[in-house]
């Protein structure tokens, strides 16, 4: 059996959140740089999203202000980055409602960290004006545009150098909230529809350039890249702390600037999230995708389970060894239809994406 948590550390992460407590108000890293904390009443140890973990999620609840607070780390924000690779796993059980005639949307965070000069963040933002929203945008969005002041030359800010200086928002009320700077400033972003009550695999990738503005974002979701953004350099450090689940201390949104006075709403989420975890490099668009092929086919076995093993061979095809009958369906939920072939099998590199699971018969 391919272990879910041996995949991710094999590939370097620096923080990895599992979330998979019990009880307690301590987020554990399994790579022991930073620890969260557990704060307002979230629920350990739900249902896990990853079908291949044996440990369980967290819920939080937006009632209750439910929110994991991480405080700052060299090498988390408060360092220079040129790469960086943020992941994890979602199911939204409700989803905010859009309005009309309004200057910004309302919004449910998932993960930020920085805070209203320079930083990044996964949102939910709202598209869906019904009652019951069934539909809303996932945003991953960085900036690195402001160094920091409170006086409007921006030739007195900090680092990054002017000619550096990338992302921001489209809220106009900055300037007047000693937020200077964002005047003209361009967000960049990227994102993707998601729809309420589905599990999501999310992968934001920051592939910058420390000498320019030719780097990148990329967004993935299910394994697969669905939207990338120009225009990005490296993130110089971006304080503030970090907040899994709502805002921590503050941020900007493409269209908002939620950061001192201006901070109203912490923008709780109301859902489950599942195996955190962050990295100083970018995975590869194939390490993505056997990220999410491992979480969702190395189902760990139970005593009335048969086992079944997934393995990612080094030309690209998949080697699934199993107990019982092999069954493939093109979604989670199926329909299942048994795979006529002994075990080992092994799957072309170029073979259509399916799931997989073994059944006693």
């Amino acid at each position: 059996m391919v272990d879910y948590a041996q995949e991710i550390i094999s590939d370097g992460p620096i923080i990895y959140w599992k979330l998979a407590e019990t009880e307690g108000n301590v987020a554990t890293d399994s790579m022991g740089l930073r620890n969260g904390a557990y704060t307002g009443a979230p629920t350990l140890n739900v249902d896990s999203l990853v079908p291949a973990s044996s440990d369980g999620a967290v819920q939080f609840n937006p009632d209750n202000a439910d929110v994991i607070k991480i405080g700052d780390n060299p090498q988390m924000n408060t360092g220079t980055f040129k790469q960086k690779t943020l992941e994890f796993w979602f199911k939204a059980d409700s989803l905010p409602k859009a309005e009309a005639d309004v200057p910004y949307q309302k919004k449910m965070v998932l993960w930020e960290q920085g805070g209203g000069w320079k930083g990044l963040r996964f949102y939910l933002n709202a598209t869906d004006d019904s009652d019951s929203p069934s539909k809303a945008d996932l945003y991953f969005m960085a900036n690195s545009h402001i160094g920091g002041g409170t006086t409007s030359d921006s030739s007195t800010w900090t680092a990054p150098p002017l000619d550096l200086r990338w992302g921001g928002s489209t809220d106009e009320r900055g300037p007047d909230q000693s937020h200077y700077g964002y005047e003209d400033s361009v967000p960049v972003f990227v994102k993707s529809e998601i729809e309420v009550g589905k599990v999501y695999h999310v992968v934001g990738i920051i592939d910058g350039d420390s000498e320019g503005l030719n780097g990148k974002l990329l967004l993935y979701v299910n394994g697969k890249l669905v939207d990338e953004v120009g225009g990005v350099g490296q993130m110089y450090s971006h304080g503030n702390d970090a907040g899994i689940g709502g805002i921590n201390a503050g941020t900007i949104f493409h269209d908002e600037i939620s950061d001192g006075t201006l901070l109203v709403d912490s923008y709780f989420f109301d859902g489950a999230i599942d195996e955190v975890a962050q990295y100083n490099l970018t995975l590869s668009a194939d390490q993505v995708a056997g990220h999410y092929e491992v979480g969702n086919t190395a189902a760990a076995p139970t005593a009335d389970a048969p086992a079944i093993n997934v393995a990612r061979n080094t030309d690209g095809t998949i080697t699934i060894t199993f107990e019982g009958t092999l069954q493939s369906a093109p979604t989670v939920n199926g329909p299942w239809t048994d795979v006529d072939a002994p075990s080992p099998l092994t799957i072309p590199a170029d073979a259509a994406e399916n799931f997989g699971r073994a059944v006693r018969k």
